[in-house]
């Protein structure tokens, strides 16, 4: 299995939003936090995931301390934590370690530890997450492998299984939420905050509800523009005008990558009895002030209580997806032991090399100052055969062995 691995865990099952909130980085901050983390906790590799329910910590290692000092981990990674906010975390975070981190991470991909079990988003969710820290140069060999086989495990459970059937997906749930207090979106006035894929999944489903009005707003206008051409009288503008707007509105959806609120006072005081759906981690609309004007909100907090009834649905399937994550536990570990051989085999073709270099200009020299021309080049053809194919069964040789003890154990 890989050596030195961890994950630090931080989920909707022991924490708010608002907690969740507490470890969120902002994609813009990555670079430097993570760099910053990575390099104060001498980690070899390290691949940061957050969702709207959840942040995963993958850390690898090698050099592990004597003991694992939790509080110096999360400080590292958001150094502005508060004295209180440090003690909720090291009471309920939660770390898994070597085969349990794999467990943990076959389980989060597949969606069986989502809010919504059995919701699809999680897996581009996890690509995604892997795809930012390898440009950023976080990660190496041993977590690309990793989520080489935790995306593996994800599709087998998700084709293999009905785990996925009838989906349904915490966009899906506060939609559903919605279309309980809307009986029509056709002449509504609709204001989407944000333009990730949260917000595009829920703007989808707006339009073919008929809705026409909308606007959205965005820290980039492009993107904003993206989501506002879909409808008939769709209107873009920048995040930053938000605040400014007086036009109105009777539905405001919001999921932004803010570090904390940016709808409050300011902007709902001249609204009142609204809906809002809040679906951002830590929380994009302010709680008390949207209270304080009688909004009517659905936020993360609401529907996590939907998402218990989705589970007891789904506990039968969950067997069947434990098997397969068992199964592919195995393949893993296999795959590890294979890439230990290469590791180690690596530098056998340039030992090869130097042998035949040493015996043609060294051992054999003059011997070989003996051989005609043809003769030479014969010699040198057969030389480099060898040369070129020597590893290949060596290397077959290891694996298979690796393959026997496997079946063995």
């Amino acid at each position: 299995m890989i050596s030195g691995l961890k994950i630090i865990s931080i989920t909707h099952k022991k924490f708010t939003p608002e907690q969740i909130g507490w470890m969120y980085i902002d994609q813009k901050d990555t670079k430097h936090r993570l760099e910053a983390a990575k390099t104060k906790l001498s980690l070899n590799e390290l691949m940061y995931l957050n969702t709207c329910n959840r942040v995963e910590v993958i850390l690898i290692q090698e050099k592990e301390p004597k003991s694992f000092d939790l509080k110096k981990y999360l400080k590292a990674f958001n150094p502005a934590l508060k004295e209180e906010q440090l003690e909720t975390l090291l009471v309920h975070c939660e770390i898994y370690e070597q085969e349990r981190a794999v467990n943990h991470l076959f389980r989060v991909a597949s969606s069986l530890d989502s809010m919504v079990v059995g919701e699809r988003e999680i897996i581009t969710q996890v690509k995604n997450a892997y795809k930012h820290c390898l440009s950023l140069g976080l990660t190496g060999d041993s977590v690309r492998i990793l989520i080489q086989k935790t995306i593996e495990t994800a599709k087998r459970v998700y084709t293999e299984t009905n785990i996925s059937k009838n989906p349904v997906s915490v966009v899906s749930l506060a939609f559903e939420q919605l279309n309980k207090k809307i009986d029509s979106y056709e002449n509504k006035k609709i204001v989407l905050v944000g333009a990730g894929q949260t917000i595009t999944s829920f703007s989808k489903m707006l339009k073919k509800k008929g809705a026409v009005n909308v606007s959205t707003f965005n820290r980039t206008l492009k993107n904003a523009k993206r989501i506002a051409k879909q409808f008939t009288n769709g209107k873009s503008y920048l995040l930053n005008e938000l605040n400014k707007s007086t036009a109105g509105f009777d539905i405001l959806v919001s999921c932004t990558g803010s570090d904390n609120s940016i709808i409050g006072d300011s902007f709902l005081k001249n609204h009142t009895n609204k809906h809002l759906v809040d679906l951002a981690v830590p929380y994009d609309i302010d709680r008390v002030t949207a209270q304080k004007y009688k909004h009517n909100l659905v936020g993360m907090e609401t529907l996590k209580k939907l998402s218990t009834a989705n589970i007891e649905k789904r506990k039968l399937e969950i067997k069947n997806c434990e098997r397969i994550i068992l199964e592919q536990e195995i393949i893993l570990d296999t795959s590890f032991r294979e890439r230990k051989v290469e590791i180690a085999m690596s530098n056998v073709p340039k030992e090869i090399k130097l042998i035949k270099n040493k015996a043609i200009n060294q051992v054999f020299a003059k011997d070989i100052e003996q051989f005609d021309d043809t003769t030479k080049e014969v010699l040198d053809k057969i030389l480099n055969y060898v040369e070129k194919k020597y590893i290949s069964g060596p290397m077959k040789m290891a694996k298979e062995i690796l393959m026997d003890r496997n079946s063995v154990t």
